[in-house]
């Protein structure tokens, strides 16, 4: 676990590259990338993204080939003043979302247009990894699905789009679900775009972010700064914690990365991979941690049936990939270290249960690093949902 801070001005998006070891690109602006080590957070690499040529170009062929990270993945998504290009790790297809809606599907050298209504503006779009399954929202909170050249069809999603709020899209890795929200609420779809699931939230969405395989769901929560994830097929709560418990226990990469607030964190995008390493940024700094890390709320127990030969309900987790740790490497002996440990004062005016929150963890005695691979601490508890932020949090 790490931290570092990348620029002064908030970071625009997050993406993990598939390599050995995997690459974290940060994104400082839309033509702007740096390349962390996952591991480590050590830079490899900075790019600034050439302006896109006409699309009708010579050029443009060209262009579509050097959007390369130092590990030789094709960048999973770039934006340029004419649109955003969504590219397969191999860079054999891609699709292109034009501005003023249109979109085209390019595989090698042959472009095609998707059929898009006349009076339909997409206003979100997010593919599957091999670009083959294409989700976009339009202005009336439809989603257009796509089946790579053919159109599934138009699916109303009941969400309350906002003038003031930017919507969101996010389809699974492997193409089995996606998800659209509004900032108060959550739709879970299938491939044919039945919905299966509707979350209506207590607090006022960030960022959100699905697993690989659709089955987990974490989201920020703006209101209290709490990172939450939900998992299985009821998106049922399940794992939760405080931002500013993240990054207090990240070590700092750089002596220069600056203290953590008490309180008002810009949580910013969020990514996740198929081994449970989640990344988030606030403001300029860019935080790695994992979702073992994140805290197990309580999960209610069922009535107790009185029929012994009835089946115990189904466990709403059981779809749901185990959460285990992928930061194994210890890198303690050749990682810059923090001089000093932070210490998080007491919250005041809490509205916690004292049966599932988590007690204020107790400063230390004296000061200690803060290594990637420190255990949370043992007297650490359930998180409730509506448990409100600490108030302070200092490194001394």
């Amino acid at each position: 676990m790490w931290r570092l801070q990348l620029a002064d001005r908030p970071i625009q998006r997050l993406d993990f590259l598939p390599s050995d070891p995997v690459v974290l690109a940060v994104w400082l602006q839309s033509d702007h990338a740096a390349y962390l080590d996952l591991v480590r957070g050590t830079k490899i690499g900075e790019r600034v993204i050439d302006k896109a040529p006409a699309r009708d170009s010579a050029q443009w062929p060209g262009y579509l080939k050097s959007l390369l990270a130092p590990n030789g993945v094709h960048l999973p998504v770039v934006r340029t003043r004419t649109g955003t290009l969504f590219n397969t790790p191999d860079g054999t297809r891609r699709i292109y979302h034009m501005r003023g809606g249109t979109l085209e599907v390019i595989t090698g050298e042959t472009a095609q247009t998707l059929e898009v209504d006349e009076k339909v503006s997409l206003i979100a779009i997010d593919c599957d990894v091999q670009r083959e399954l294409i989700a976009a929202l339009d202005q009336d909170a439809n989603i257009h699905l796509y089946r790579d050249t053919t159109r599934i069809g138009v699916f109303p999603t009941g969400l309350a789009l906002q003038d003031d709020v930017q919507p969101q899209i996010a389809v699974a890795a492997d193409g089995s679900a996606l998800f659209a929200g509004d900032g108060r609420q959550i739709v879970m779809m299938d491939a044919q775009g039945n919905i299966q699931q509707r979350l209506t939230l207590h607090y006022t969405l960030g960022a959100f972010v699905c697993g690989p395989n659709g089955r987990r769901l974490v989201t920020s929560d703006l209101d209290a700064e709490v990172i939450r994830v939900y998992s299985g097929p009821q998106l049922e709560p399940t794992h939760q914690r405080f931002a500013v418990d993240l990054l207090t226990e990240a070590r700092r990469v750089k002596n220069n990365t600056p203290l953590i607030p008490a309180s008002g964190l810009a949580l910013g995008p969020l990514a996740l991979d198929e081994r449970g390493a989640l990344a988030f940024a606030v403001s300029g700094v860019v935080c790695v941690s994992s979702l073992a890390r994140l805290k197990t709320l309580p999960r209610a127990q069922p009535e107790p049936s009185s029929d012994s030969d009835q089946p115990d309900p189904p466990d709403p987790l059981s779809a749901t990939d185990p959460i285990t740790d992928p930061f194994s490497v210890d890198v303690s002996a050749d990682a810059p270290r923090d001089e000093e440990a932070p210490t998080i004062s007491e919250p005041t005016d809490a509205t916690e249960s004292p049966d599932d929150t988590d007690p204020p963890p107790k400063p230390p005695t004296a000061p200690a690093e803060a290594t990637d691979d420190t255990a949370d601490p043992a007297d650490d508890g359930k998180t409730s949902d509506n448990a409100e932020s600490p108030k302070a949090a200092s490194e001394t």
